[in-house]
């Protein structure tokens, strides 16, 4: 959440901040009115604003003068324009600055309103992107990733590692849908069975439907299996398609996950694609693509608190395609929050399971092998996936929070 809403309104006309200022108000933000760019570039200064709507034509500094020096001070602002000129060419200048949108007068308040709740989550996206890149950054700078695995592959530890792996297959194959109940199922059956004169025996129709439906869950836990054995030694069939292409099937997937979201009335905040997306291209296997996203999207689902958001972000970084999947972690059964450092690299291993709780209402399978096929995935097609924490420091009113983010990474292709 953008800290207090605040946003920063400029416009030497005192009609138009007058009756933004009540709009905005009314909506929950807390507006800061200023009637020239210089005024509102010192107000700036004492503590960037996450949004400002700025008329051009001003006294003192103008508008573009106003957004140059903000972009020089933050370059995280989220920013509207606003001017009674509809030339192309001033609208095609600000927008090579950086600006977000614009706004003609005279105003059309459902388009105002509209445009700034865009505008709004736009700055809830880039705070969050800028927060992932912060702490990456901080990791490679003190080397954690080569530590971890320098630890993961000289010493194991018994009691992170070994122990969480033996009791996650146990867990996976004792509990839950699939293989656990089948187990008392038989048990139920077999002590159940009415025997007849003729050697035949009756079992009651609930078992056996209630059987059936078990038999179904380990068929598709045991296809589970074989399709992490298919990716690990079969090739790929590899399509060369568009970043936007992934964009749009993307955004496909999460609009499928509309019912399962509604199970702890999660939502979606998703960023916007970029134009650049239509030029660069990925090699990937679309079916093994969309089960890899579909598992990290269903796992920020199940992993998080009701009514919370899950945020995604795709963006190019570095000549690869990057998606970033974040939620708010639970609390595990074990007091645990989130991805602790020592599981970080471990967590991708088969039944390696931080929670012990089965989440059957998402009608799952939780085996604890969906990050490890994502994992095999990922390596297919030259890529990564990390799962790890970050301190989202976004809402200073509510200081620091914890958040997991799955980072997706596919190299691009000429």
């Amino acid at each position: 959440m953008l800290k207090e809403n605040r946003i920063l309104i400029v416009d030497d006309d005192s009609h138009i901040t007058f009756i933004l200022d009540k709009i905005l108000a009314a909506r929950g933000f807390k507006p800061t009115v200023c009637f020239n760019g210089l005024d509102a570039l010192n107000e700036f200064r004492k503590e960037p604003f996450p949004i400002v709507i700025t008329d051009i034509d001003m006294p003192v500094m103008n508008g573009i003068e106003l957004i140059e020096n903000m972009k020089t001070i933050n370059d995280e602002a989220v920013i509207i324009i606003l001017s009674g000129m509809e030339s192309s060419s001033i609208i095609i200048k600000t927008m090579k600055l950086g600006v977000y949108d614009y706004i003609v007068k005279p105003m059309n308040l459902d388009d105002v309103c509209l445009k700034i709740q865009h505008a709004k989550e736009a700055a809830i996206l880039k705070k969050t992107e800028w927060i992932i890149q912060r702490e990456k950054q901080i990791r490679l700078e003190l080397q954690l990733e080569w530590y971890r695995w320098q630890e993961r592959i000289i010493s194991r530890k018994l009691d992170v590692t070994d122990a969480s792996l033996f009791e996650g297959v146990r867990r996976s194959f004792t509990q839950g849908l699939g293989f656990g109940t089948l187990l008392s199922l038989i048990d139920i059956i077999c002590s159940n069975a009415v025997n007849t004169t003729d050697g035949s025996s009756i079992i009651d129709n609930n078992i056996i439907s209630l059987f059936k439906e078990n038999i179904d869950f380990a068929k598709q836990g045991l296809n589970a299996f074989s399709d992490i054995e298919n990716i690990h030694k079969n090739d790929f069939n590899l399509s060369r398609i568009t970043v936007m292409d992934l964009f749009e099937e993307t955004a496909t997937i999460i609009r499928s996950f509309h019912e399962q979201s509604k199970i702890k009335n999660n939502t979606f905040l998703v960023s916007d694609p970029k134009k650049h997306f239509v030029n660069r291209f990925i090699n990937v296997d679309r079916h093994y693509m969309e089960k890899m996203i579909r598992e990290v999207i269903l796992n920020s689902l199940k992993f998080s608190p009701g009514n919370s958001p899950v945020t995604i972000i795709i963006d190019i970084i570095n000549d690869n395609f990057v998606m970033h999947v974040m939620n708010i972690p639970l609390k595990n059964d074990r007091g645990i929050i989130g991805i602790p450092e020592e599981y970080e690299n471990i967590i991708f291993e088969p039944f390696i399971r931080i929670s012990k709780i089965v989440y059957e209402g998402f009608a799952t399978l939780d085996y604890g092998i969906g990050l490890t096929m994502c994992d095999k995935i990922a390596e297919k097609l030259k890529g990564s996936i990390k799962l790890f924490n970050i301190n989202d420091y976004s809402n200073l009113a509510e200081g620091s929070q914890i958040k997991v983010c799955c980072e997706i990474q596919i190299p691009l292709v000429s």
